[in-house]
């Protein structure tokens, strides 16, 4: 069973909505998820969300090498991979799956926060979880 895995963070970089669907949709499917959000923030995507028929208003699509803001949620998929080997979860029921998914985003909040958030001189808030993983 695969699974897709999309995420909404906040300007800290911590995950605030999410939604998964089977392997074999499109990432379009997570537009709904995304267009819940207009009004209250914009929302960074790749080119794999763009849609001929037009996007919310609130979803920018992201060329490679634009919106470089955008690469926070690589460094969270990369975060979550190595740290939890997400990419790896093996689950009998879709129920168990989404129950993998929901602790391991619980435990990545909690554990960005542990020592603060704290901004650089420049505002930009570096996340690691390094240490965690020993």
């Amino acid at each position: 069973m695969g699974g897709k895995f999309c995420v909404v963070q906040n300007q800290w970089g911590l995950i605030t909505d999410w939604d998964c669907n089977t392997a074999n949709v499109h990432d379009q499917t997570f537009l709904p998820l995304l267009a819940g959000y207009d009004g209250q923030m914009i929302v960074l995507t790749d080119t794999g969300f763009h849609r001929a028929q037009g996007d919310p208003a609130n979803v920018k699509v992201c060329q490679r090498g634009q919106w470089n803001v955008r690469m926070a949620v690589e460094t969270t998929f990369s975060i979550l991979t190595q740290v939890w080997g997400s990419k790896e979860m093996r689950h009998r029921t879709w129920a168990g799956f989404e129950a993998h998914l929901c602790y391991i985003i619980a435990a990545f909040n909690i554990l960005v926060q542990w020592n603060g958030i704290q901004p650089d001189e420049n505002g930009r808030i570096h996340r690691s979880i390094a240490n965690f993983t020993l």
